[in-house]
């Protein structure tokens, strides 16, 4: 089982369907390579597609793919995120946000 596999495992969650690897792309973050591959797996357009990123060259590469970004604040300052399109403190905060634009319905 791979450390990816086992993290997964260890937290009770599945791994996603969709998964985007580093050698999957030509260029790295800050390029959009990998968000605008991860749209394109989902089937969707970019501009449908919500990413949370607590690094600022993650912030960058999503913004230039087209998504939306939600900036978390957990490594990184705001203002070093400030490309983001709203920013929050944790992952508990993103699900309040969600649930308040109507995005999730919670587990």
């Amino acid at each position: 089982m791979c450390l990816r596999t086992e993290r997964f495992a260890a937290a009770g969650l599945p791994l996603p369907a969709v998964q985007v690897y580093g050698g999957d792309v030509e260029h790295a973050k800050p390029a959009p390579d990998c968000f605008s591959l991860a749209a394109a797996r989902l089937g969707v357009a970019p501009a449908a597609c919500l990413v949370v990123e607590d690094a600022p060259a993650g912030v960058s590469a999503a913004v230039a793919a087209g998504c939306t970004v939600i900036g978390l604040t957990t490594t990184h300052a705001e203002t070093s995120l400030r490309q983001a399109h709203m920013c929050a403190a944790s992952l508990a905060e993103v699900q309040e946000l969600l649930v308040a634009g109507g995005l999730w319905v919670g587990l």
